[in-house]
């Protein structure tokens, strides 16, 4: 089980995803995503765009944000395995 926190920023991510170019975000777009996701308080963002770095689903770059191994990871289909 997982937070509610982190698993908004999953939410995030998959949205992302769909956004990026090649695995590259803008702080702009970011931003945009988050508002649409998770509200548009300011500290909300910004929270956020913490969070998403602390919890290594993006990366700080010269340019903005890249998409990290483990955000890929984290948001791939799961595979559902039976209980017998």
């Amino acid at each position: 089980m997982v937070s509610k926190g982190y698993a908004t920023c999953v939410r995030i991510v998959e949205a992302l995803k769909e956004v990026a170019r090649k695995d590259k975000v803008s702080l702009q777009k970011l931003e945009e995503v988050i508002k649409q996701i998770a509200g548009t308080d300011p500290r909300t963002i910004q929270n956020y765009k913490q969070n998403l770095v602390e919890f290594k689903l993006l990366q700080v770059t010269s340019e903005g944000f890249k998409l990290t191994a483990a955000a890929k990871k984290e948001t791939e289909p799961q595979e559902e395995t039976e209980v017998e």
